[in-house]
C-alpha cells in the first residue's frame, strides 16, 4: 500500500522542509483535529461514558462549556479584572480560530503552488487564507456540529440499551460508527476546504464536490488515513523514547539536587518541562503541516481522476488475470 503513496509522502516533506514558514500554520491546523486525534477523541468519549444519558453534562463542562462556565463566573463577579479577564480570553480564542482557518487555506495554496513548480510565499498564502476565511470558518465549523451532534445521538443511543451482551454488542457498533462517521465528516470537510482554494467554488458546491470525491474514492481516502496514522504513530513513538532518554539525566539531577538545594532542583525541573513542552509542540507543528499537506497532494491527485486505492488496483490484477484464458 505505501508504495502507491510514496510520491505523496516525498512531495508533502519535501514542501514543508522547503517552505519552512508552513510550520507556523501545522501549529494552529492541530486545533481543526488530523484523524488519530479524532479516534482517540472518541474512544475516549465513547468508553469514558462522557457521551452518556447520566453524563451528559459533563462533557460540556469539561470542554469548552467550562471554560465559558469560569469565564461568566469572573464576569458575574462585575470586578474589572474579571471583565479584563473575559475580554483577554475572548480575543485570544478569537485570534486562535482566524489564525486556524487563515491556516488551511494557506498551507492549502502553497502545497499547490509548490506542485505546480511556482514560488511559495507566506504573504501570498497568508493573503489566500484571508480570501478563503469565511467559507473555509463556515466548513469546518459545520463539520464539527455535525460531528458532536452525531456523537453525542450515539453515546444516547448506546446508554439507553439494557446491559448485557446486548449492551456491550450495540456499545460496540456505536463506537465503530462514531468512528467512521467523523473521519467521513473529516474527509469531506478537507476536500471542501481544498476546493474552495484550489478551484474557487462556492460553499455549497465545494461541500458537495467534496462528498463526491470521496464517495468516488472512499477506500483510497481510508488508506492514506492509515498511512498518515501509521507515520503519526512512528513520529509520536520515536519522539517519546527521544524526550525520556533526553528526560532522565535532568530528573537524575533534579533528585539530587533536591537533597540540598531545593531552589535549584524545581528550576531544573521548570526548565526540563519547558523544553519537553517546546519540543513537543515544534514537533507538533511541523508533523501537522506535513499532514495536511500530504492531504492536498493527495486531493490533487483524486481530482485529476487518478486511480490510488492500492486494493481495487490489486482487485483490478487479480479480476484481469482470472479473465485470461488459461489462468487461474
Amino acid at each position: 500500500m505505501v508504495s502507491i503513496y510514496n510520491d505523496i509522502i516525498k512531495k508533502a516533506w519535501r514542501i514543508i522542509w522547503r517552505n519552512k514558514f508552513l510550520w507556523f500554520f501545522g501549529l494552529f491546523l492541530v486545533w481543526i483535529g488530523q484523524e488519530v486525534e479524532t479516534l482517540i477523541r472518541n474512544y475516549y468519549l465513547q468508553t469514558e461514558g462522557s457521551l452518556s444519558l447520566d453524563s451528559w453534562r459533563e462533557l460540556f463542562k469539561s470542554g469548552f462549556g467550562g471554560i465559558f462556565s469560569d469565564a461568566w463566573g469572573l464576569v458575574s463577579s462585575t470586578t474589572l479584572t474579571a471583565v479584563v479577564v473575559m475580554l483577554v480570553f475572548v480575543l485570544l480564542l478569537i485570534l486562535v480560530v482566524w489564525l486556524t482557518v487563515i491556516s488551511v487555506g494557506g498551507i492549502i495554496h502553497s502545497t499547490i503552488q509548490a506542485e505546480n513548480g511556482k514560488a511559495v510565499a507566506y504573504n501570498q498564502a497568508f493573503a489566500i487564507g484571508q480570501k478563503h476565511f469565511w467559507k473555509n470558518l463556515i466548513v469546518y465549523l459545520l463539520a464539527k456540529i455535525a460531528d458532536y451532534i452525531f456523537l453525542i445521538l450515539t453515546g444516547l443511543v448506546a446508554s439507553l440499551v439494557a446491559f448485557g451482551v446486548i449492551g456491550v454488542v450495540v456499545s460496540v457498533i456505536m463506537i465503530l460508527l462514531s468512528f467512521a462517521v467523523s473521519l467521513i465528516i473529516g474527509f469531506v470537510a478537507k476536500y471542501a476546504a481544498c476546493y474552495v482554494v484550489a478551484r474557487g467554488q462556492t460553499l455549497t458546491e465545494a461541500v458537495r464536490s467534496g462528498w463526491k470525491l470521496f464517495i468516488k474514492n472512499w477506500l483510497a481516502s481510508i488508506e492514506m488515513a492509515v498511512i498518515i496514522f501509521v507515520i503519526n504513530f512512528i513520529v509520536s513513538l520515536g519522539l517519546i523514547i527521544v524526550l525520556v532518554i533526553v528526560s532522565v539525566p535532568f530528573l537524575l539531577l533534579v533528585v539530587i539536587l533536591s537533597q540540598g538545594m531545593a531552589g535549584a532542583s524545581n528550576v531544573l525541573l521548570y526548565v526540563l518541562t519547558a523544553i519537553i513542552l517546546l519540543v513537543t509542540v515544534f514537533v507538533g507543528s511541523v508533523l501537522s503541516s506535513f499532514q495536511f499537506s500530504a492531504w492536498v497532494l493527495f486531493f490533487l491527485k483524486l481530482d485529476q481522476g487518478k486511480k490510488l486505492s492500492k486494493i481495487i488496483m490489486w482487485a483490478e490484477r487479480l479480476a484481469g488475470r482470472k479473465s485470461q484464458p488459461g489462468v487461474r
